[in-house]
């Protein structure tokens, strides 16, 4: 056997040893599962590669669910962004509030004349 060999089976054995000494371990191992796990060796790695692979896509939803909520918010934080900057401009462009409703249900109709008309101003209204 090669020296780098032993060395592996030595790291094995050890790492081995670590687990075999955790008292989780050993009571597991002294219960009726563990018993019957370690007399049907077929059965252990079954079910340990039915878990390792059913972790798998457990772990792409828990991704999923964590990206969906982490862009919700941005999304929510850009939307209110647009909406207070949208009601500002409208605000500091001397629409007055009353008149807001209007322009939302006729957007066309958006150019100086008719939007200083419909707020009683409309003597000093450049044409």
């Amino acid at each position: 056997m090669s020296k780098e060999m032993k060395e592996l089976q030595k790291g094995w054995h050890s790492v081995m040893e670590t687990v075999h000494s955790n008292p989780h371990v050993v009571a597991f191992m002294n219960s009726r599962v563990g018993q019957y796990l370690d007399d049907h060796p077929f059965v252990a790695l079954s079910m340990l590669v039915f878990i390792a692979a059913s972790a798998i896509p457990v772990a792409f939803f828990l991704v999923f669910v964590v990206a969906t909520t982490v862009i919700a918010c941005i999304g929510v934080i850009v939307m209110e962004g647009i909406l207070f900057c949208f009601v500002f401009m409208l605000y500091a462009g001397g629409i007055p509030p009353r008149d807001w409703l209007w322009l939302s249900v006729r957007p066309h109709a958006l150019h100086a004349e008719s939007v200083f008309q419909s707020s009683g101003r409309a003597e000093n209204v450049p044409v």
